[in-house]
């Protein structure tokens, strides 16, 4: 979750013009979703800014006959964390970018500058043809979201409710989002 911090870099970013991306997991696939419930009050501003947010599902990636035999059995989720800069610089490993995984946790990240390697990663999940994953969309209205994915002939999939969640594991992070502090999500 960006937080306020981050979110002002977002929106220094944007206002230079600088397209932001951010991948990461679907609430209901990730290994931790109340971490998902500290993200989710920054995705519609997110969206407003201009930033392009993708969310990954195991069912998605699974869709993708080139990511199926990959991940064979597993589930997809996503616990190590990438981010890439100007398609040259990879920046991987576990470490979150929150005050509880820099001070409490014992997390890493290494930068690794390799133009080849980031287009092979981009390139394996699909981030720009939507294939493995969902890009989350502001609707008309501005306020509510839908998840678009294509499927493997390239048509568009809409959702209006978040993939591969119910509606009681919504209400669960909605309500225990409330009792923990953000800076420990």
């Amino acid at each position: 979750m960006p937080g306020r911090v981050g979110m002002a870099h977002l929106r220094q970013l944007r206002a230079r013009g600088v397209d932001v991306r951010i991948f990461t997991n679907a609430a209901g696939v990730s290994d931790e979703p109340l971490v998902g419930a500290g993200y989710e009050p920054y995705r519609l501003e997110m969206l407003r800014l201009g930033v392009r947010v993708f969310e990954v599902t195991s069912g998605r990636l699974k869709r993708d006959a080139g990511l199926r035999s990959v991940l064979g059995s597993s589930t997809g989720r996503l616990h190590a964390k990438l981010g890439f800069v100007d398609r040259k610089i990879l920046l991987a490993g576990s470490l979150n970018l929150d005050g509880r995984s820099a001070l409490i946790n014992t997390e890493l990240g290494l930068l690794v500058r390799s133009p080849g390697l980031v287009a092979q990663l981009l390139d394996f999940y699909r981030v720009d043809t939507n294939v493995g994953v969902y890009e989350v969309r502001l609707k008309p209205d501005g306020q509510s979201l839908e998840w678009i994915g294509l499927d493997p002939e390239g048509e568009p999939e809409r959702l209006d409710e978040e993939p591969e969640s119910t509606w009681l594991l919504r209400l669960k992070l909605r309500l225990i989002s409330l009792l923990v502090p953000e800076e420990q999500l």
